[in-house]
């Protein structure tokens, strides 16, 4: 499995607890996520472009190093697109908040403009 350039801040490291990877090649890491209602996840780093996918409905907060934060609302289905970023999250709903999150890799992109 490859890590992001600061593996002090990579998801399967600093959040091995709620992030397990299900798949690590040339273009792309998935990332498994689970986080029960009332868990943190520690700040940690998403250093490429990802896409989202809600496995369940869920409500959580993330907050970010400048000390801000916000409330998300998703319904089991919604897809959202995400550029790189630092967060910590925690699960504010009453279901466990259930993720796929696919990390896109440069290599991947270069391969697919030659």
């Amino acid at each position: 499995m490859s890590a992001p350039a600061d593996s002090s801040r990579d998801p399967i490291v600093v959040a091995s607890a709620t992030h397990t990877c299900i798949l690590d090649n040339e273009q792309v890491r998935v990332i498994d996520v689970r986080v029960q209602p009332g868990e943190t996840v520690p700040m940690h780093a998403h250093n490429t472009n990802y896409l989202v996918y809600a496995l369940t409905p869920a409500k959580i907060r993330f907050s970010y190093p400048d000390g801000t934060s916000k409330v998300i609302e998703a319904e089991a289905g919604n897809v959202a697109w995400r550029g790189p970023e630092t967060h910590s999250a925690e699960n504010v709903g009453t279901e466990e908040y259930h993720v796929l999150n696919l990390e896109f890799k440069e290599q991947g992109e270069k391969q697919r403009a030659a």
